[in-house]
């Protein structure tokens, strides 16, 4: 197990969305220092690995390259690479969880034209996609990055939509690696211990929580719904930065947009890999 000496705690959030009482309980996702494959896999390894801010370790993938070029919004690459392939995407904002978001299948080179090329186009997402095993050519792009043993890849995601795409909080039985591609996204964590705070579905949502309100944006101005949950984390991701997400951990992400009229008009692209033994 990683020193506690090699884990740097950065600053406490001071973000915008958090009422000034609230952001006290949420702390930043650390980072080790140094940051090397062998101190990463010590952690990772260990009986109760917590999550870690891999700031800028991807910025190298082509991918980043190669699939965003400036002011592509027709993504050429990635159309010629996967063609008319059918992909599920999520029309709507609220995530699986929202009765008003459908689950619909197109040909991956629609949903670019209609989701992210138009001007005013529908709300589309594609989430939680193993394009990579139609189209394995796409992971000479990517890389598996600090892989750590001795776990095995189980399973490998594409998250694409623009800056409104919103992941429900929940979570997943197998480590996860989180990577930013294109545009930015703010992810939070919780841990385990705080499940039944989290109030969790039941069923096939036994692992998804039932709360709808975790950034604090309700009209009513109440504040979030999981003020005083402890343990939380949070974190922005921006083009090249990871996250690693242990099993068990409750994680929710949403995009964001940086453009001045706030349209939520940027794409956004994430790459993830789940591993167990």
């Amino acid at each position: 197990m990683v020193p506690r000496s090699r884990i740097l705690h950065l600053p406490r959030l001071r973000s915008p969305l958090l009422s000034p009482r609230y952001s006290r309980s949420i702390s930043s996702i650390p980072t080790l220092k140094p940051l090397s494959p062998s101190f990463y896999h010590a952690h990772t390894a260990s009986p109760s690995p917590t999550p870690i801010l891999l700031p800028d370790t991807f910025s190298h993938l082509p991918a980043i390259q190669i699939w965003f070029k400036k002011d592509d919004k027709s993504l050429a690459y990635l159309k010629e690479q996967i063609g008319g392939r059918l992909v599920v995407v999520e029309v709507g904002e609220g995530g699986y969880t929202d009765p008003g978001t459908k689950r619909i299948e197109v040909p991956f080179g629609l949903f670019v034209d209609v989701c992210l090329g138009a001007e005013i186009g529908m709300k589309g997402y594609i989430a939680q996609s193993d394009v990579f095993t139609q189209v394995p050519t796409l992971l000479s792009d990517l890389q598996t990055p600090y892989l750590p043993p001795p776990k095995k890849i189980y399973s490998r995601s594409l998250w694409l939509g623009k800056s409104h795409v919103h992941t429900p909080l929940h979570t997943d039985p197998n480590d996860n690696l989180f990577l930013q591609l294109h545009g930015t996204k703010r992810i939070r964590l919780y841990p385990p211990t705080a499940g039944a705070q989290l109030r969790p579905g039941q069923g096939v949502l036994r692992n998804t929580s039932m709360i709808r309100d975790v950034w604090g944006a309700d009209a009513s101005g109440g504040g979030s719904e999981v003020e005083g949950v402890e343990g939380g984390m949070e974190a922005v991701l921006r083009e090249g930065d990871g996250v690693f997400i242990p099993k068990g951990w409750w994680h929710t992400l949403k995009g964001e947009s940086h453009s001045s009229d706030k349209s939520g008009d940027e794409i956004v692209c994430s790459v993830n890999w789940w591993f167990r033994p």
